[in-house]
């Protein structure tokens, strides 16, 4: 088995973390993310705006 193909991608990562968490449609997951973290109900959220990421590269 390919080793690329089992890697996964560790959210620790600050990049990887805010992409992530910032992309449209996964709202829900930032939500229940912050919801385990604060110890609080989120109900609901508003959008103030869209992060925009450049490929860095590090070779």
């Amino acid at each position: 088995m390919n080793r690329q193909t089992n890697k996964k991608l560790n959210l620790k990562n600050d990049i990887i973390f805010k992409t992530f968490f910032s992309r449209k449609g996964n709202e829900k997951f930032l939500i229940d993310f912050l919801n385990a973290l604060l110890k609080i109900e989120i109900k609901k959220h508003k959008s103030i705006g869209r992060s925009k990421f450049r490929t860095i590269n590090t070779r």
